[in-house]
């Protein structure tokens, strides 16, 4: 049990040190944030929140930060 919990120690503490896992899990949270943030505005709003996964409202945002004119 000892070598178990010795290896497990060991695969966690590299995989904290890892660049890429932190990049990847920073990456993640800034995703889920930036969704969670507008689900919380089309609450404000009194906007249907299943809206944000209509591709529609996405096409709408890319015209609004400048892409694919």
């Amino acid at each position: 049990m000892k070598e178990l919990m010795t290896k497990w120690t060991s695969w966690l503490q590299t995989l904290m040190d890892s660049i890429s896992f932190k990049l990847t899990l920073f990456a993640f949270i800034a995703i889920i944030m930036f969704v969670v943030g507008l689900m919380t505005g089309f609450i404000i709003n009194h906007d249907n929140v299943l809206n944000t996964f209509n591709l529609r409202f996405w096409q709408h945002i890319i015209k609004t930060i400048g892409g694919h004119h």
